[in-house]
């Protein structure tokens, strides 16, 4: 995640501003050029998304959510 978190911020994406209740921490931002970007890629993801799932029924994604959702909780305990 850090290194993802780097290259964003080498490209002026997003900044890392300090948490003011925990100095460890490190919150992120999207900057006006990553929001840009975000823009313009949302987009195009939906569209792929869209060509993906074209002859996917809707149960077959309302299933496939739920069992994720109780994987996640399973993991978390």
């Amino acid at each position: 995640m850090t290194y993802l978190i780097d290259n964003l911020s080498k490209r002026s994406m997003v900044i890392r501003v300090e948490d003011e209740s925990d100095r460890r921490n490190k919150l992120i931002y999207l900057t006006d050029k990553g929001r840009a970007t975000w823009e313009e890629m949302k987009h195009w993801a939906a569209d792929l998304y869209g060509q993906a799932a074209h002859d996917v029924d809707m149960e077959t994604v309302e299933a496939t959510l739920q069992l994720i959702k109780r994987m996640t909780e399973t993991v978390k305990g």
